[in-house]
This record gives C-alpha cells, structure tokens and sequence, in this order.
C-alpha cells in the first residue's frame, strides 16, 4: 500500500487514479470503505463511509474528487449548467418570501347592534361623510383602506373591533 499525503492508497504507484482502489485507510490508518473498498459494497456502513470521507483533508478530498472523475468519467463542470437553469427558479422562492409592506384592511361583518359605532369609527379613520361610510359598511364584506402600512392597518382593525366589527388585514 502507497502513501499519499499520509492516506494510505492502494495500487497504481502513487498516481490519483489508483489512489482508491482497494483497501485504502486515512490518516489514522483507518480503511476509508470500512473494507473492501468504495467500489463492491464491502463491509461498513453508508454513514460510516460518509463520517470517513468527511474527515478528510482538503487535499485528500481533493485527490478523491479527481479519482472518481476518472474512474466514472465525469467533471465536476459537466453539472455546471444543471445549476446554472435551477437558479431562476430560486430567484423566483425569493421574491414569494419577501416580507408584505403594503396591506389592505376589509371589513367582514358588522352586526346590528354595532352599526352606529362602526360608522363612526369609520368617518374617525377616513374623510367620509356619514353617508358614504354607512353606504361602506353594507354589503360587506368590502375594502376598508388599501395599500396601507402595517401599523396603519393595525389601528384601524383595532378601532374598527373596538365599535365591535369584524375585521381582517390582507
């Protein structure tokens, strides 16, 4: 068995290549495939292999990435534009996540007894006159104030709840 930068190797006089083939250990001399090597399934557990290939130094898990392009035949570039396309559809998870900064407050309910209060706090919270804040609060549910911040919305729900409304920030 070879050393390499103090990973035992088996094979192939030291070259990259070789460098995984058969019983190969790490720097604690322990086999890196918990066995028979990487290839065959030889003994050791996925998760074993995967706490191995872990512990590796940069520089081993460097000749480790050159060994199985080789043996398999691919590069790491080869998989460049599978992420390149994904990338637009994590631009478009961003824009969906970002925080609301405008939000419209609609009345749902008013009951009968809370009528009176409810167009007053209504013509309190708008310029409306007492017919058109009673034309507002009929046929609900409707669109109190839109595209308002969230400390606005905030207190006209909570005006609007305390003359006894029903009220929802969208």
């Amino acid at each position: 068995m070879d050393e390499i930068d103090g990973v035992g190797v088996a094979g192939g006089g030291g070259s990259t290549a070789g460098a995984m083939e058969g019983d190969e250990e790490d720097a604690g001399g322990e086999d890196i495939a918990g066995g028979g090597g990487l290839e065959g399934g030889g003994g050791g557990s996925s998760r074993e292999r995967g706490r191995r290939i872990s512990n590796l130094t940069l520089a081993d898990a460097q000749k480790l990435v050159e060994y199985l392009q080789d043996k398999l035949g691919v590069s790491a570039a080869s998989f460049a534009p599978a992420a390149v396309a994904a990338a637009p559809a994590g631009a478009e998870a961003v824009e969906v996540v970002e925080e609301k900064t405008e939000f419209d407050v609609v009345i749902e309910d008013v009951p009968s007894n809370a009528r009176i209060a409810t167009i007053k706090a209504v013509r309190a919270l708008t310029s409306l006159a007492l017919k058109e804040a009673k034309e507002l609060i009929e046929g609900l549910p409707k669109k109190f104030k839109e595209g308002v911040s969230k400390e606005e919305a905030e207190e006209a729900k909570k005006q609007l709840e305390e003359a006894g409304a029903k009220v929802a920030i969208v």
